[in-house]
């Protein structure tokens, strides 16, 4: 029998994001009504996502929003966590098209959203730019993007994509002061300094914050 959670998310269907979010009463009614469905279904973020044996899913085409440039993909630390179904994040981004520059240009990292063995939000970090492979905007442009993610193709689970969204919107602040500490940190470097720091493999997180 489908769960209530379940059933009104199948009448939203065709709603945006900013539409869901509005019918469950906020953001913070969704992520409730949602952490109550997985409990009481015991479903995990980690059971919504497909079995495989690549460490990252999708594998290839990211989980995106063809006409808005948002993208996502989740990423296992490694092997052992793999097959352990423990320590995983969500790489999420924001495509040029969104900052109106060229298709050619490089998308850029929002933030990675980090579960811990029970599929819970464990915490949020900025990779270093090695990791990412994007194109780094200042966090003071990647409000409106954090306020607009939504995902709808090639996704293994609209309820994740959905969670996604909200999860930027209800922890906006605080991503944007992980971002804005990021800048800073970087911006006392000269440039040839910052340039071997975001290179550096010895160094895969400029900062983080843990719930």
């Amino acid at each position: 029998m489908m769960h209530v959670f379940e059933k009104r998310l199948a009448e939203y269907e065709s709603c945006s994001f900013k539409a869901i979010f509005a019918k469950f009463g906020g953001v913070q009614n969704f992520l409730e009504d949602c952490s109550g469905y997985m409990m009481q279904t015991e479903t995990s973020l980690y059971s919504l996502l497909p079995e495989t044996a690549d460490l990252r899913i999708p594998k290839g085409k990211d989980a995106g929003s063809s006409d808005r440039g948002y993208r996502w993909f989740f990423h296992f630390h490694s092997r052992s966590d793999q097959q352990a179904i423990t320590k995983g994040h969500f790489h999420l981004y924001a495509g040029p098209q969104h900052f109106n520059d060229p298709a050619s240009m490089k998308p850029t990292h929002l933030i990675a959203i980090e579960l811990d063995s029970d599929g819970d939000l464990s915490g949020l970090f900025v990779p270093n730019a090695w990791a990412t492979n994007e194109h780094m905007r200042d966090a003071n442009l990647l409000e409106t993007a954090l306020s607009e993610f939504e995902t709808t193709d090639n996704s293994p689970s609209r309820i994740l994509d959905i969670w996604l969204g909200a999860i930027l919107r209800e922890f906006k602040d605080e991503i944007l002061n992980l971002l804005q500490k990021r800048d800073v940190f970087l911006a006392k470097m000269s440039a040839t300094e910052q340039a071997s720091y975001l290179e550096d493999r010895q160094i895969d997180r400029i900062c983080e914050m843990k719930f």
